[in-house]
């Protein structure tokens, strides 16, 4: 493992100099795979101890690496590295849109360049990523109910208790990883709440309490049945991103952790009730209310055989 850590680094020296001048648009392109803004990555597995190369350089006295490795505004995550989230859920949730694999390489080579994960750690999550990705295009949404998602958020919780526990009993700093960042990030401002593995935790368990709670409403289940055929589907995307990016935009009480988290928790939880069951519902009755008037008129007017009248809409 010493070995993989090594050249990982070596290998990051070496992607920063043959990228130089490339960070601004590296740093863009690693917001897009933040999983807080696609919120559907996994809980990052804290007992593989995964290191991170901006701290792993000092603790390990890599001082020729150390005075060439960069970091930047957005290197100091405070979690466990391995596996990377970025490339877990853009591995994922590109899965399913084939021709946008490049975007994907893209990303996980912008997550190497500004040293915040290591080569084999961004294989890792792709892996995971492609796994979680093909697990959810064989499960159909429709067949998702709110027991699911709170046993799911039920399993992570219990999950995490226990590997918490466990690393206290075997006298691991369960905050290891924030303490590294704390301690080697050449800038305090570079180190956010928003990365720590607690935070990971009412993030996701949110997002999936939300999801549960969309697909019980019966604005889900109005528009589940639906085929999107006349352009409505792209007014649903467009009011789903803006609302979604409003949520996200909302800020968080940091002076209380207690608040921030449970702020994180129903921030997420909405995120996904409103992008999942609420937009489509509302984009949906004013798309229909619309188009009824001209439906009337048109069914008076044509006189011509009934499989060239247009009744309806398509949804």
């Amino acid at each position: 493992m010493e070995a993989l850590h090594h050249g990982g680094i070596w290998f990051e020296v070496w992607l920063q100099k043959t990228m130089h001048g490339q960070a601004d648009r590296f740093l863009s392109i690693t917001k897009v795979g933040d999983p807080d803004l696609l919120i559907l990555y996994l809980f990052p597995f804290v007992i593989l101890h995964g290191e991170r190369p901006y701290w792993y350089v000092y603790e390990h006295g890599m001082n020729d690496a150390a005075s060439q490795l960069k970091q930047f505004s957005l290197t100091c995550e405070t979690g466990p590295g391995s596996p990377s989230g970025h490339a877990m859920i853009t591995a994922s949730v590109w899965y399913i849109i084939v021709w946008a694999y490049i975007k994907y390489v893209v990303l996980a080579i912008s997550r190497l360049y500004i040293a915040t994960h290591f080569p084999h750690q961004v294989l890792l999550g792709s892996a995971i990523g492609l796994a979680v990705g093909w697990f959810f295009t064989k499960s159909p949404v429709k067949r998702l109910r709110m027991e699911h998602c709170l046993f799911l958020t039920l399993f992570l919780s219990i999950t995490a208790a226990i590997v918490y526990s466990a690393m206290l009993a075997m006298g691991v700093d369960p905050h290891w990883s924030v303490q590294l960042a704390l301690k080697w990030c050449q800038n305090r401002e570079w180190v956010h709440l928003n990365t720590s593995p607690l935070n990971a935790l009412f993030r996701d368990t949110g997002a999936i309490v939300g999801l549960g709670w969309a697909v019980e409403s019966r604005f889900f289940v109005d528009t589940t049945y639906d085929i999107h055929r006349d352009g409505s589907e792209v007014i649903t995307a467009v009011v789903s991103f803006l609302l979604v990016q409003l949520c996200a935009s909302i800020p968080r009480p940091i002076s209380n952790l207690y608040l921030y988290y449970m702020a994180t928790f129903i921030q997420n939880m909405s995120i996904s009730f409103v992008s999942v069951a609420l937009v489509p519902f509302v984009v949906r009755t004013i798309w229909n209310l619309n188009q009824f008037p001209k439906t009337v008129v048109d069914t008076h007017l044509d006189q011509g055989p009934r499989s060239k009248r247009k009744l309806t809409a398509y949804f």
